[in-house]
């Protein structure tokens, strides 16, 4: 496992997340570059919500990519929290998101924000179902969120 640390230094077994609303394009890759990791899991502990996992992968730091200035400029990070980047759109091919798919899972995301990136997977949530992927890829909420959606992440290394 590839624990997370509380404030007095002892593991997070997982990270439970609640959200009313979606979460931004990011990668989970961990904060020590020196370390391999390996797979996140997902459980759903609520029916409704979707997460958009993306073809593309990262393989610097956990980041928020984000076009946002204001955004950009966040540097007071304190532990667990990811760093904030534009560089994804210098990976990838320059190519125009799909804007069908934009209106239909990403309305919470400025479609300049996704250039280049190509939806792999959109996973609907299932209460109790598993997600396991790689911590390399990007991925994100999508905008389908009605109420709250509660889930449990874990991370591994090897």
């Amino acid at each position: 496992m590839d624990n997370l640390k509380d404030e007095n230094n002892d593991d997070i077994l997982g990270l439970f997340q609640e959200s009313y609303n979606p979460i931004g394009l990011h990668v989970d890759a961990g904060f020590n570059l020196d370390e391999i990791i390996f797979k996140q899991t997902l459980i759903p502990l609520t029916s409704k919500g979707s997460t958009v996992i993306f073809k593309n992968k990262f393989y610097g730091n956990s980041t928020n990519f984000t076009i946002d200035e204001s955004e950009l400029k966040v540097t007071d990070l304190k532990y667990g929290q990811n760093i904030r980047s534009s560089e994804h759109l210098n990976l990838y091919k320059k190519k125009a998101f799909n804007k069908e798919n934009h209106q239909k899972y990403l309305k919470h995301e400025k479609i300049e924000n996704l250039e280049g990136l190509e939806i792999d997977i959109v996973y609907e949530w299932e209460m109790g179902s598993m997600l396991i992927f790689d911590r390399t890829r990007l991925h994100c909420s999508s905008s389908l969120i009605d109420g709250k959606k509660i889930g449990l992440t874990t991370f591994t290394k090897k």
